[in-house]
């Protein structure tokens, strides 16, 4: 294949930003000597190792965007006055670096660059990964050259159904290779819980699994629990846990989650698109709880493709208290039957997400 260059508008989180590099890291091994520019927001930093933790080789940019408050009318100004900055940013950027193709991950710092590249006439791709697009790819979904998908669920909520595929969600090569090391395990003295709520931590999450932890220390004596808090939570989170006998680890954040889920035996997170692809392909049983604020609620709905297929429960945040938590957990550790029901039916759905990488780079290719 013939020397390409590629931009990833990959978003302001995690969510947006791992997939992004789960298809670059993929394209630099097929393609060579590819050139990749990453656009995020200037509200995190245009260097991805500070702002998320991970190491990439590739280019970056910082680009204005803010997102739309449709509770508040008037944040649609300012949004609108960055919106029209990050379009002329978006029509320099691609010129100078003349891009053969522009992807978008999904969050509203897709819009501007798909619109430059569409007004340019340079082919242009979007990829959404929850059950419910976003409204910014809703938007986009009707000027995109394709629009790759990770569930088909997600297909009967977008009317521009010719140019959709079902691709999974891009899975990063050390997640993969993890997963395979999980599989070929053997038998642990303890088992292990694992608690996180995401690329940049969770505060309810974090208080309410650290009170249920204390509450039901008594059965977690063959229990290993690892708690990621996030950087806020971290001291908070580490105190509560020193007056305790629990056997636990916690971190801020780790740039280690694929070993860390081939060890775990059940999973307490949100439900981001990527946490449960990832999950259901270690096929881990997981008690999830949706952010509320969530736009479309769109958390509630991954989850609910878990829960609908055995493979997870709900716990929505307006419910989450030590006590409902604490039925929840002990339910679940003291049935291993439910548990290996859970993990069988986690890993069918995981195996979707398996070969995404490959599906959406032959996708790219016909395209440019």
């Amino acid at each position: 294949m013939k020397r390409i260059k590629i931009i990833f508008a990959a978003g302001t989180t995690g969510g947006h930003l791992y997939p992004a590099l789960a298809i670059a890291d993929y394209i630099k091994k097929r393609v060579k000597n590819p050139e990749i520019l990453f656009l995020i927001s200037k509200r995190i930093s245009s260097d991805i190792p500070k702002a998320f933790g991970i190491k990439t080789g590739f280019q970056t940019s910082a680009i204005f965007g803010r997102g739309w408050n449709r509770n508040k009318l008037f944040s649609i100004i300012p949004c609108l006055f960055e919106a029209f900055l990050s379009l002329i940013q978006s029509f320099i950027l691609i010129l100078k670096f003349k891009s053969d193709l522009v992807v978008g991950m999904g969050s509203y710092l897709s819009v501007s660059p798909i619109i430059a590249a569409y007004l340019m006439r340079i082919p242009t791709l979007i990829h959404e990964q929850n059950i419910i697009p976003g409204f910014t790819n809703k938007l986009l979904a009707n000027i995109a050259a394709e629009v790759d998908v990770a569930f088909d669920e997600t297909k009967k909520h977008l009317s521009c159904k010719s140019k959709i595929v079902t691709v999974g969600n891009p899975i990063r090569d050390d997640i993969l290779e993890a997963v395979d090391k999980k599989h070929n395990m053997v038998s642990k003295t303890k088992k292990t819980i694992l608690v996180f709520g995401g690329s940049q931590g969770a505060h309810q999450i974090n208080i309410v699994s650290s009170d249920t932890f204390i509450n039901i220390r008594e059965n977690l004596k063959d229990w290993h629990i690892i708690h990621i808090t996030g950087q806020e939570d971290y001291q908070l989170v580490l105190d509560k846990y020193k007056k305790t006998n629990l056997d636990i680890e916690v971190m801020p954040f780790t740039e280690h989650i694929a070993d860390i889920y081939a060890v775990s035996d059940l999973v307490i997170s949100r439900a981001g698109a990527m946490t449960i692809s990832e999950i259901s392909l270690f096929g881990i049983p997981t008690v999830l709880i949706p952010y509320h604020h969530a736009a479309g609620n769109h958390q509630f709905y991954n989850g609910k493709l878990l829960s609908d297929n055995g493979a997870g429960i709900i716990i929505e945040e307006k419910n989450l208290c030590v006590v409902t938590l604490s039925e929840k957990i002990l339910d679940l550790i003291k049935n291993e039957y439910k548990l290996e029901q859970m993990s069988l039916n986690s890993r069918k759905l995981g195996k979707l997400h398996i070969n995404s990488t490959e599906k959406i780079f032959e996708r790219i290719r016909k395209l440019i």
